[in-house]
């Protein structure tokens, strides 16, 4: 094999393995980035679902980029043209998409989201409210479905209650409390009706 053959198969390699990390960073990257930007007095990190598909997306975008380099092209100057929007495109991607996250802190909740810039910090005496609401079904059996915050100035701050948050509610819950705000859970039917609302003691 030429070795110019050998540079085309290993960047294609190169390429296919970059594609196929965006499996891997689906498990690691929210780990990865609460290890990087989760400070030491937060009792909570995480990250929207909708940043992990982008940051996936770009890596897989990443890849295929690099998989054209392999690849030959009559025209040149569209292969090239090809290659720096994809790149661009991937790195976009990643960067916008890794720094998206939210914590909680005694302090308040801090927010990152992919359309701002900087965190938002909302400190716990601006919430007026927590609604934990839960979905029961046909057995009876009560799904966790979201965190609503209610805010003074009557803006909501809507969160899926899932994973490790489920874990984390009741502290949540205790440090607003201690602040003077309400904490209410509501469960809900399957059509979205309220069959109780009680106050979180």
């Amino acid at each position: 094999m030429h070795n110019e053959d050998q540079r085309k198969v290993i960047t294609v390699v190169i390429g296919i393995m970059v594609s196929l990390s965006a499996l891997v960073w689906a498990m690691l990257g929210p780990a990865i980035k609460q290890t990087i930007f989760m400070p030491r007095d937060a009792f909570f990190f995480g990250t929207e679902g909708t940043s992990v598909l982008l940051s996936m997306a770009g890596l897989f975008v990443l890849g295929v980029s690099i998989v054209l380099l392999a690849i030959a092209f009559k025209n040149k100057k569209f292969k090239w043209g090809l290659f720096s929007s994809l790149l661009v495109i991937s790195l976009g991607l990643l960067v916008v998409s890794f720094d998206d996250y939210f914590y909680y802190t005694p302090k308040g909740i801090h927010n990152n989201n992919l359309t701002s810039i900087g965190t938002k910090v909302t400190e716990w005496d601006e919430v007026a409210s927590l609604t934990s609401v839960y979905v029961k079904g046909e057995s009876g059996r009560q799904t966790p479905q979201s965190l609503i915050f209610e805010l003074k100035n009557g803006e909501k701050i809507i969160r899926t209650l899932s994973g490790q948050l489920i874990l984390a509610r009741d502290q949540i819950s205790d440090t607003l409390m201690a602040m003077g705000g309400k904490s209410i859970i509501q469960i809900l039917d399957a059509k979205g009706n309220v069959l109780e609302e009680y106050s979180d003691m």
